[in-house]
């Protein structure tokens, strides 16, 4: 698990209402709430090519985080400001889970599923690479870029390569930067 980077708490949260609130779910403005884990939700899934992708519930956390690993993503987590917005837009006005849990801790908030991403990323062919658009490339967080292997990042065409953002190619290792070209 990672502690989670970036917080958008909505007022007076995360408050553990009733003891047992060890999970997080977006509000419709883009805040967050801690609730119980058998709440129910929809969320939205993050795949390892960027894209972002309502699911409708409901769902407990747990649910929620099996049907995502059924389709071969992950509930999703905003790293950054940008992906909370992400997120928010995808879910258009609907609540609903984040993929962090202070089950471990009390208040000591951590990704839940972050290690099935780099697997999934890890294993994407170059034909897979080849096939994420642009936009997608761009859309990709920084930290998922910087795990593409060095023949993965060979197997982006000159179109990906140059939707990469500045922050993408900084997170990349001389190796890397090298196999871009």
């Amino acid at each position: 698990t990672t502690t989670t980077p970036y917080a958008n708490w909505a007022t007076n949260e995360p408050n553990n209402y009733g003891g047992n609130e060890n999970n997080l779910v977006m509000n419709s403005d883009g805040t967050w709430n801690d609730v119980s884990g058998d709440d129910e939700y929809g969320y939205v899934l993050y795949k390892a090519d960027g894209t972002y992708t309502y699911v409708a519930g409901p769902f407990t956390f747990a649910d929620a985080v099996a049907d995502a690993n059924s389709k071969g993503g992950l509930v999703a987590f905003p790293r950054n400001a940008a992906s909370n917005q992400k997120i928010q837009d995808a879910a258009n006005g609907r609540t609903v889970w984040l993929n962090a849990s202070d089950s471990q801790q009390e208040g000591y908030w951590t990704y839940w599923d972050m290690a099935s991403l780099d697997t999934q990323i890890a294993g994407l062919t170059n034909a897979q690479i080849a096939a994420i658009t642009t936009a997608n490339i761009a859309a990709m967080e920084t930290a998922d870029v910087a795990t593409l292997s060095n023949t993965q990042l060979g197997a982006l065409t000159t179109a990906q390569v140059h939707a990469l953002t500045p922050s993408q190619i900084a997170a990349l290792s001389a190796a890397q930067v090298a196999a871009l070209t």
